[in-house]
């Protein structure tokens, strides 16, 4: 049998720090791939509005933006238009619906006449935490937002 053809057998006791180290690294690999998919997790919400509904999947770091908008501009925003909006005092670029860590959030962005929680009118650009079933009022249209 020629050297190239020589093979070697090692045995690693569990002591080992190579076997150690080449363990952990597997454990790594699992629990990154594990943590990958928990982030993938999408969020079913869904916006109440005048007797409709209007239902998105939202991911982690995902924005819905919501006012009035031309519909070919694309699947991340919530056009109000439908809804009388524009009579309501809903600005075009009026608030967003984002998902982090701590639940789902809305954020004023700014609008002519206010997003508000309970009476009371958001600061924009802040976001703020939304509960089951709250009920939001952009400019003068009532949406209730449901979610899981």
């Amino acid at each position: 049998m020629s050297s190239d053809d020589a093979k070697e057998t090692v045995i690693l006791s569990s002591n080992n720090p190579l076997l150690r180290r080449a363990l952990n690294q597997q454990l790594n690999e699992v629990e990154t791939e594990e943590t990958e998919v928990i982030q993938e997790v999408s969020h079913e919400i869904l916006f109440l509005i005048r007797g409709m509904v209007e239902r998105f999947e939202l991911k982690k770091g995902q924005v819905i933006k919501i006012g009035r908008y031309d519909v070919s501009k694309g699947n991340d925003e919530l056009d109000l238009t439908p809804y009388g909006a524009g009579d309501r005092g809903v600005s075009r670029d009026h608030a967003s619906v984002h998902v982090d860590d701590d639940g789902i959030h809305i954020t004023d962005l700014e609008s002519t006449n206010g997003t508000y929680i309970h009476g009371k009118r958001l600061d924009p650009f802040t976001p703020t935490l939304l509960q089951k079933g709250t009920e939001l009022l952009l400019g003068r249209l009532t949406v209730q937002v449901m979610f899981h």
